[in-house]
């Protein structure tokens, strides 16, 4: 008389459960990457949107809505700004605005450190440059 086991050993349902673990663990790794990118993404797009908000309200002699490292809440992009400003914020970014000394303001500079690198920085200026650098913007133009 033969006995026939069916199913699975002990052993061989825990080789399983570590392939399982180990194939889990590489893509939560590569998912954190990943959504660092994407935050990165988010901040670019940010500042690139606070430029455009800035642009639009130029009169032809001078920039609406600048303040010493911020974007005062005035003027009619007032909104638009301090949302970018706070969605910017959210991701991980940090705004820094420098600007000509003096109103009227007319040079500009707007930049935020990267999530997945903090050493670069993205950066738009008046001129229309839009870059990524490895130093802080301290002018009104990118390095």
């Amino acid at each position: 008389m033969k006995k026939y086991n069916r199913g699975f050993t002990l052993i061989e349902l825990l080789v399983v459960i570590a392939i399982i673990g180990i194939l889990a663990s590489v893509v939560l790794v590569s998912l954190n990457s990943a959504r660092k990118k994407g935050n990165d993404t988010r901040v670019i797009s940010d500042v690139n949107q606070i430029r455009t908000a800035l642009e639009t309200g130029y009169n032809g002699t001078s920039y609406p809505d600048l303040a010493a490292n911020a974007l005062s809440a005035s003027g009619p992009n007032a909104t638009n700004l301090t949302a970018l400003s706070t969605d910017l914020s959210s991701q991980g970014g940090t705004l820094k605005v420098v600007t000509n000394a003096t109103s009227p303001f007319v040079q500009y500079s707007i930049s935020s450190p990267l999530v997945s690198n903090t050493a670069s920085y993205f950066c738009v200026d008046s001129t229309g440059k839009a870059e990524t650098t490895s130093t802080a913007p301290s002018a009104v133009t990118c390095p």
